[in-house]
């Protein structure tokens, strides 16, 4: 995955307006006394949404021009949360709080061993969490396009890996709890964009 394109995406991206995921997890499933962490907070659009509703965040970001916009925004507001210019995988918890994590179509931009990294890491954790994913998968219109790498890697404008949702599933399954399933369209319109995404809410 390329800071360049990342960088070049986030200096152009000025979408303020929360994604439907976050609205869907802040209205239907977070719970206001435990810490989210946002796996690739990009500008904020969904971070800041999270702090105005009250709470506690911590965000990952391997843009620093990412970081800086969301940076700007957090100025208006009265408390200060920890946004970090690195990547998601390198998340730490540091106490026994009970957190929420965060990713909204981040997940498919790390390949397999990054992956298979936080789900260790996850298995080790001492903390009561909760996962809430939201990705793209082998049904998006998107798949087999640009240069092909490993299995189901592709770069196209950027490296995308998408999820197969059988596979995930029998992951999760065997380490995890999934307490929440849905494999649709409609769920993460764009413009002229609408892919067959998965969301999936899973608990150790």
């Amino acid at each position: 995955m390329s800071n360049n394109f990342w960088n070049e995406h986030y200096s152009k991206f000025n979408i303020s307006e929360p994604s439907d995921f976050a609205k869907f997890c802040v209205e239907k499933h977070f719970n206001l006394n435990n810490l989210v962490i946002e796996f690739g907070c990009g500008n904020g659009r969904d971070g800041m949404y999270f702090l105005r509703n009250n709470f506690n965040y911590v965000g990952y970001d391997i843009s620093p021009t990412a970081i800086k916009k969301f940076n700007e925004s957090l100025i208006s507001l009265d408390y200060q949360p920890e946004v970090l210019n690195k990547s998601f995988v390198d998340f730490k918890i540091n106490n026994n709080e009970e957190v929420q994590i965060y990713s909204r179509f981040t997940m498919h931009s790390i390949d397999l061993e990054s992956q298979m990294e936080i789900i260790k890491k996850l298995k080790k954790l001492k903390n009561k969490f909760t996962f809430y994913l939201e990705v793209r998968t082998i049904h998006d219109e998107l798949f087999g396009k640009g240069k092909s790498l490993k299995k189901n890697e592709f770069i196209d404008t950027h490296f995308r890996r998408f999820i197969d949702p059988k596979e995930f599933i029998e992951l999760i399954n065997t380490n995890f709890n999934i307490n929440y399933y849905n494999l649709s369209r409609y769920l993460a319109v764009y413009k002229d964009e609408n892919p067959k995404v998965m969301r999936m809410i899973f608990s150790n």
